[in-house]
């Protein structure tokens, strides 16, 4: 158990002290989610030459955009999809993973976002034309 205010991020090293204190040194496959995900906790795994699986961050995804694309997607179960990738230096291996329902529920909360944009924007329409909120134009050219 550490701390809950602890950044995740900075919890790894005690973490890896704290089970091999307890077990020993083994050869383990550390699993983590992305809230503990940085290059140097990467990199502090890599030295002490461990294996792992981690979430990685969307941001990350850019790097894998063709394979995305791309066929020779394996289904694993009913609506999961999943894809090997080598890192771009060849150093890793990705786990590309896609999933119906999280498609479904990822165009849920967009349209959500939409529906409550338009909402917003038509209130405010609806109040300018009321003559309740005054109309500033944003044209550069009336400078």
């Amino acid at each position: 158990m550490f701390a809950g205010n602890a950044n995740d991020t900075k919890t790894l090293g005690e973490i890896v002290e704290a089970m091999e204190a307890k077990y020993g040194r083994a050869q383990r496959i550390w699993v983590f989610d992305r809230g503990i995900v940085s290059e140097e906790n990467l990199q502090y795994l890599r030295q002490r030459d461990g294996q792992y699986v981690v979430g990685t961050p969307k941001s990350m995804l850019r790097k894998f955009e063709q394979q995305l694309l791309e066929t020779g997607w394996e289904e694993v179960e009913a609506g999961v999809e999943v894809k090997l990738c080598p890192s771009p230096e060849g150093e890793e291996t990705f786990v590309l993973a896609k999933s119906r329902d999280r498609a479904a529920k990822e165009e849920a909360m967009h349209q959500r976002f939409v529906e409550r944009i338009e909402t917003g924007l038509t209130a405010i329409g609806k109040a300018a034309a009321s003559g309740r909120i005054g109309v500033v134009s944003c044209d550069s050219r009336s400078s």
